[in-house]
C-alpha cells in the first residue's frame, strides 16, 4: 500500500484564488472611488453654503431692495456662480429671497448646488418734503 501525499496546490485552486482576489480588489477600488467622490461633493456643498450665507449677509446689509440675478459668477472664483430670485410674500413688507449657488466644473457639469431661502423685511422710506 502506497500512500500518496499531495504537495502544493492544483492549477484550479490557484486560478480560483486569483479570481477571488481580483474581484475583491475591484470591489475595494469602487468603494474607494465612491468614498472620494462623496468627500469631494461634501466639501463643495460646504463651500456653496458658505458662499450663499456670505452673499445673503451682503444683500441684507445693503439695505436696498434686492433685484433678481441670474447665473452671476463670483469675482474671486468664476467656477462658482449664483442666482437670486425675489418673490413677494403674503405680507406687504416682506420679500422672499431664494439664493442658489452652483459649482460648475470645466466640463460645464454642476458638481454642487445649494439653495437658501430667507425672508427680508423691506420698509419704504417715507420722506416728506417740507416746503418753506
Amino acid at each position: 500500500m502506497s500512500i500518496s501525499r499531495r504537495k502544493g496546490l492544483s492549477l484550479l485552486e490557484v486560478v480560483l484564488s486569483m479570481a477571488v482576489l481580483a474581484t475583491s480588489v475591484a470591489v475595494l477600488g469602487q468603494l474607494l472611488d465612491s468614498a472620494r467622490w462623496a468627500a469631494t461633493r461634501a466639501a463643495l456643498e460646504t463651500q456653496a453654503i458658505l458662499h450663499a450665507e456670505s452673499l445673503l449677509a451682503e444683500i441684507v446689509a445693503a439695505e436696498v431692495s434686492p433685484a433678481e440675478i441670474t447665473q452671476q459668477p463670483f469675482e474671486e472664483d468664476p467656477a462658482w456662480n449664483y442666482s437670486l430670485l425675489v418673490d413677494e410674500t403674503e405680507f406687504e413688507t416682506m420679500l422672499q429671497l431664494t439664493l442658489t449657488v452652483q459649482h460648475v466644473n470645466p466640463n460645464d457639469i454642476v458638481d454642487a448646488e445649494v439653495s437658501l431661502v430667507r425672508w427680508l423685511a423691506v420698509f419704504e422710506s417715507s420722506e416728506q418734503e417740507t416746503s418753506p
